[in-house]
C-alpha cells in the first residue's frame, strides 16, 4: 500500500488540426517500426471523444481518396491505447484516409523525431508539454483563421478548455482540445485510519488540503511520510489565478 496521499492527474491532450495532410508514413508495442496498419481495429469500450456524434463534422472538407494522415502522439501512449481513444473512430469516419500512428518514446522525443525528418500532420500531446514543446520545435501556428475560413463547429467543445488553450498561447488557438478529465485527488484510508485523521470530503479549499496533508509529514515506526504530492506543472496550467504558460515560458527564456 502506497504510504501517501497523491493526486493523479489526467489532462485533456492537444490535437493539432491540420486541415491539408500531405505526410507518408517509437512507442513500446509488438511492431518493430511503431506503426499500425490502417485497417487494425481495436474493441473502443471507452469512448472519451469529444463532439462526437455531432454529424457534421467534415461537412465543410471533403478529404481524398487514398490520403495518408500521419498522427504522432507525443505521451507515450500505446499504439492499442491510441486506438481505443482515437484511431477506431477516425478511421471508421473516414475509411478513404490511411492513417498511421505513432508515438515518441524516452528515448524518441518529438525533436529527435523531426530533426530526423519525420513527418506528421497531426501531433498529440498533454496541455503539461504541449506549450513548451510546441515553441521550442517551432510549430506553433494559430489556426484561428483556418477555424473560421471553414466553418469549424466548435460549439462541442467545452469552453472552458478552449479558453485554457488560448490563455496559454497569447489569445491564438495552437490547437483543439478533444480529450479531457479532472484533477482527482486519491487518498489511502488506512493511513487516514492509522493516524486517527478524519478522510477528505467534497469541496475542500486547497488550504484546506494543505492543512490535512502537514498531519502526515512525519517520520511513525522510523517511516517517513509525505501527507500530498502533486503534478506541479500540471496543477499549474489548471490553476485559474495564475499567470498563462506562454507568458510564464518567455519571462524564463528571454
Amino acid at each position: 500500500m502506497k504510504k501517501y496521499v497523491s493526486i493523479f492527474v489526467m489532462l485533456f491532450m492537444v490535437f493539432t488540426l491540420v486541415l491539408s495532410a500531405c505526410s507518408e508514413g517509437d512507442n513500446n508495442t509488438s511492431q518493430a517500426d511503431g506503426t499500425l496498419p490502417a485497417n487494425t481495429s481495436n474493441s473502443n469500450e471507452n469512448n472519451q471523444v469529444s463532439g462526437e456524434g455531432s454529424g457534421n463534422e467534415s461537412a465543410g472538407y471533403e478529404i481524398p481518396e487514398g490520403t495518408t494522415i500521419t498522427i504522432v502522439n507525443g505521451g507515450g501512449n500505446s499504439l492499442e491505447k491510441q486506438m481505443a481513444q482515437y484511431g477506431d473512430l477516425l478511421e471508421k469516419k473516414f475509411p478513404q484516409v490511411n492513417f498511421e500512428f505513432k508515438g515518441t518514446t524516452s528515448e524518441l522525443k518529438i525533436d529527435k523525431m523531426i530533426l530526423g525528418g519525420e513527418k506528421f500532420d497531426i501531433f498529440i500531446r498533454s496541455i503539461g508539454s504541449y506549450f513548451m514543446e510546441a515553441p521550442e520545435n517551432g510549430f506553433q501556428y494559430d489556426m484561428t483563421e483556418l477555424i473560421q475560413q471553414h466553418d469549424v463547429d466548435l460549439s462541442g467543445i467545452d469552453p472552458v478548455l478552449l479558453n485554457s488553450m488560448t490563455s496559454n498561447a497569447g489569445g491564438e488557438m495552437w490547437g483543439l482540445p478533444f480529450l479531457n478529465s479532472t484533477l482527482v485527488l486519491y487518498y489511502n484510508k488506512d493511513l487516514f485510519d492509522t493516524f486517527g485523521v478524519d478522510y477528505p470530503t467534497d469541496g475542500m479549499t486547497w488550504d484546506e488540503v494543505l492543512d490535512l496533508a502537514k498531519q502526515f509529514n512525519q517520520t511513525k515506526d522510523g517511516v517517513p511520510y509525505v501527507g500530498l504530492a502533486v503534478s506541479d506543472h500540471h496543477l499549474t496550467k489548471l490553476n485559474n489565478f495564475g499567470l498563462s504558460y506562454r507568458s510564464t515560458y518567455k519571462s524564463i527564456h528571454v
